[in-house]
């Protein structure tokens, strides 16, 4: 499951195009907006999917994607169903400096374009050791 908001939501349901055209079934949940933060429903959703991967194209240390992780760390305190529930974010790295440049050219430079979010997507499937036959979501 995806989870995002803002102008990378696009790039996500292509991604997901992407990725169901190799089997995978992706659900994209557009959160509309970072503040506040629609916790219960982001937490409805992703209940038992194998991954939930937060899109944004911001800095990602301290982002959307960290609420997103923060209200998940919050919820498998309480509710077991969220333990085996992997978190991927993706978004700007907060370690390193981005040029200035166009914007289509920095995209594809820090893999926030579509080919480069779906091998971030990729990687993190295969980290994990997913297949797409499995339980049929990711």
């Amino acid at each position: 499951m995806f989870v995002t908001f803002g102008p990378i939501t696009m790039r996500a349901l292509e991604v997901a195009d992407v990725l169901e055209a190799q089997g995978w079934s992706v659900g994209v949940l557009d959160a509309r907006f970072a503040k506040p933060l629609d916790r219960q429903l982001i937490l409805d959703q992703a209940r038992g999917k194998q991954l939930v991967v937060t899109f944004e194209e911001s800095v990602v240390t301290g982002g959307f994607g960290s609420a997103v992780l923060e209200a998940f760390e919050e919820a498998r305190l309480v509710d077991p169903a969220y333990r085996g529930v992997p978190v991927r974010l993706i978004g700007i790295p907060g370690d390193r400096f981005v040029d200035h440049g166009a914007v289509t050219d920095l995209r594809r430079l820090i893999r926030l374009d579509v080919p480069g979010l779906t091998e971030q997507v990729s990687e993190a499937i295969g980290q994990l050791g997913i297949t797409a036959g499995a339980v049929g979501q990711s």
